[in-house]
């Protein structure tokens, strides 16, 4: 531990411990958002493919303008 007089050390430890969870966190949020994407693609191609011929079109203007 260093003295009182030179804390230069500690905080440059306490701000690679605060970069490391930041790095951590947005990996996190990238693999979640990634995953939602997948899913929401898959379940509209999923609705796609079980529409009628001729009737894609409206899944796709469906979802497009839903709130």
């Amino acid at each position: 531990m260093t003295s009182p007089l030179n804390p230069q050390p500690d905080f440059i430890e306490i701000t690679q411990l605060i970069h490391a969870a930041r790095q951590r966190a947005v990996l996190a949020v990238n693999t979640a958002l990634i995953e939602l994407y997948w899913q929401v693609g898959w379940f509209i191609s999923r609705k796609i493919a079980q529409a009628e011929w001729g009737g894609t079109r409206g899944v796709v203007i469906s979802y497009a303008v839903c709130k």
